[in-house]
């Protein structure tokens, strides 16, 4: 064979091979997306809507809400649907949007029967399993006034209940006393269609909770804050709803995946300090005594996890408790305010003992000091 023939065939064959090496090199491995859930079906959901900003109207106000939401069709990502009161042919809400690998979803939505305007309309929610979550947010108006609206809605009943400041308080605030979280086994009946309509338009029914007017020197009534990971702030991204004075419970919903709150009292001069905070959606230990000296708690139950947190009245103590056995917890020591329990604790006050476990589930004893 030709030997210059040979050489040329040679460079043409390392040409390729470099070109091949360089194609190879420059290739990027494209992932496959995770599929997306199917979520169509009916989820039960209980929970509250507020009216709140409207000053106009006269007054804020928050109220039960309980329906189902119906995802009726869904193409990949993209669902719609409805919320709304089957057992009355009703439908309160049109949405649309999208779902993640995750179950997460988040879209916009529309109020077909109202006789105003709603503005920046935004869902988001989780779905997993049976269980879901969803809140449905805007702004509204009609007749030059604006409101801010908000329905909050989850797949678990739920009943926060607390008691009035302590009269004997010397706070200049006084906050609300012994919240605490129930879980019901019986699912509530859905909001009739009427009430719910005439509470999303700013105007409640007779029976409607309305949050009253600033009074001087007592409580005006309650703010309630929720938030999905425990310690929950006070902060106005996580206000949840607002009751009057004369109401100290609140019908709503909890996430499967936990659902944390606390409440406030306001006063015209200003807002208290935090209640003690209570948990929904998730297990938490089961208490069944619990005994107080002036220096130790020690509580007997089942469900602890290795490691848990004791609050009295959401106040933690400076040293970290001892669990035996996931049956037995025993706090020593002082409050992280330097009190010890014997200065907190004066006779006749009602104080809320908490215990949260690892994952956040709170566990409350309401005790009353002898």
């Amino acid at each position: 064979m030709n030997i210059s023939r040979i050489r040329r065939f040679s460079q043409f064959s390392g040409l390729i091979f470099v070109l091949v090496a360089q194609g190879l090199a420059g290739t990027q491995t494209v992932s496959a997306q995770e599929p997306v859930p199917d979520i169509r079906g009916n989820y039960d959901l209980f929970g509250t809507q507020a009216v709140t900003g409207c000053a106009d109207f006269g007054v804020d106000f928050t109220s039960p809400l309980a329906g189902t939401l119906q995802i009726t069709s869904q193409d990949g990502s993209r669902f719609v649907g409805v919320f709304g009161f089957p057992s009355q042919g009703a439908d309160f809400f049109t949405f649309s949007g999208n779902v993640a690998a995750d179950g997460s979803f988040e879209g916009t939505w529309d109020f077909p029967a109202s006789p105003g305007v709603f503005q920046d309309q935004l869902l988001t929610g989780h779905i997993s399993g049976a269980n879901a979550d969803a809140e449905f947010t805007s702004t509204y108006g009609t007749q030059g006034v604006a409101c801010d609206y908000r329905a909050s809605l989850a797949s678990i009943a739920a009943t926060l209940s607390w008691m009035p400041p302590d009269p004997a308080s010397t706070a200049a605030f006084p906050p609300p006393r012994a919240l605490t979280l129930s879980e019901s086994q019986a699912k509530r009946p859905h909001t009739p269609a009427g009430e719910a309509v005439a509470a999303a338009f700013g105007f409640p029914p007779e029976g409607s909770e309305r949050v009253a007017a600033p009074g001087a020197g007592a409580a005006t009534g309650y703010k309630v804050y929720r938030s999905s990971s425990p310690n929950v702030t006070t902060t106005s991204e996580n206000l949840f709803a607002q009751v009057p004075p004369s109401q100290t419970s609140l019908p709503t919903g909890a996430s499967a995946s936990g659902s944390f709150f606390v409440v406030t009292t306001t006063y015209a001069g200003g807002e208290s300090q935090a209640s003690n905070e209570v948990s929904g959606g998730l297990k938490p230990a089961t208490v069944t005594n619990v005994k107080v000296t002036s220096t130790k708690i020690k509580a007997n139950g089942d469900g602890f996890t290795s490691t848990v947190l004791v609050f009295v009245d959401g106040i933690p103590f400076a040293s970290g408790a001892k669990v035996k056995g996931g049956k037995k917890v025993t706090q020593k020591g002082a409050l992280i305010t330097g009190q010890t329990l014997g200065e907190y604790l004066t006779p006749g006050k009602v104080v809320a003992i908490t215990f949260r476990n690892a994952d956040g589930a709170i566990a409350t004893w309401v005790y009353t000091k002898p």
